[in-house]
């Protein structure tokens, strides 16, 4: 892995609040995509105004990132 590109991408994810994990290789992505696109179907499929959060924790319980999709249904 690029170290360079490795730490600006750390930076970034650490700037809007968020600790960087190492999911490993590229090749992992194939496994997280689905949840980026199943998330917004299970927020916006609530009869409510869609609101969701979903959260990565350590074992130890520490919070690794977490994530709210907000939004207002028409």
């Amino acid at each position: 892995m690029n170290a360079g590109a490795k730490a600006v991408a750390g930076g970034r994810i650490r700037e809007i609040g968020f600790e960087p994990l190492e999911a490993g290789p590229l090749r992992t992505a194939r496994f997280i995509e689905p949840v980026a696109i199943v998330t917004p179907e299970l927020a916006y499929r609530q009869s409510s105004s869609p609101a969701l959060i979903y959260r990565f924790e350590t074992s130890s319980g520490s919070s690794l990132a977490a994530h709210q999709v907000k939004g207002s249904k028409s």
